[in-house]
């Protein structure tokens, strides 16, 4: 044979790149797969606020009748914002706290299996910002009520329409050493954790077949 030691080398580093080449064609299809699973077997249709978003309604229990409507960014200290309610991250936290809670659907234990990928809507029903109206002590919450629709099978006509409602509240102590401000990031905590009751609201009705 009159194969040079060159050309023994150049073919061992062909075949080694091509083996490379393999395996993280073999490793992008597995992070595709991962991404999948991560963001779950569902569709978000979407994510609508019943009245303006950058709005509080403003409620004194000592004084039934001062509700007022307020600008959101009003109940976050120290910072000043303006529209703390961005697009994207309402989307990202709703499908993460989506997926935790319909992952397990089509499991025949829980539910008969979905003849295609559940839909779900989301409204975020009322904001409010409530005091108990003491001058001295007093103790505050924001307070988020958040109507979560399931689909289970999509867009077909006989899908059956699972629907949950609930609130989560984010409590601050103005003026106490206990003091917990309020900031733009806990809006998004309070949409999790009230999405998260509705969807199991949701779920628990359709598995009891309570309507």
């Amino acid at each position: 044979m009159n194969s040079s030691p060159f050309c023994m080398f150049a073919a061992v580093l062909t075949l080694l790149l091509q083996g490379c080449f393999l395996f993280q064609g073999e490793k992008h299809q597995e992070a595709e797969s991962h991404d999948d699973l991560r963001l779950g077997n569902f569709s978000l249709e979407n994510i609508v606020f019943e009245s303006d978003r950058n709005k509080v309604l403003f409620i004194d229990l000592s004084n039934p009748d001062a509700r007022r409507y307020s600008d959101i960014d009003y109940i976050f200290w120290p910072d000043t914002v303006k529209n703390p309610w961005r697009d994207d991250e309402l989307s990202r936290v709703a499908k993460e706290t989506i997926y935790r809670n319909l992952r397990g659907l089509g499991d025949s234990e829980q539910r008969t299996v979905c003849s295609s990928v559940p839909t779900v809507n989301i409204k975020i029903i009322s904001q409010e910002y409530v005091t108990d109206g003491k001058a001295s002590r007093p103790t505050d919450f924001y307070a988020l009520r958040v109507r979560a629709e399931v689909s289970t099978n999509g867009q077909h006509p006989t899908s059956e329409v699972l629907t949950g409602e609930a609130t989560a509240q984010r409590h601050t102590c103005w003026g106490t050493v206990s003091f917990s401000p309020i900031r733009p990031r806990d809006v998004y905590g309070v949409f999790s954790e009230a999405l998260n009751r509705a969807l199991c609201h949701a779920i628990g009705k359709q598995q009891t077949g309570v309507n």
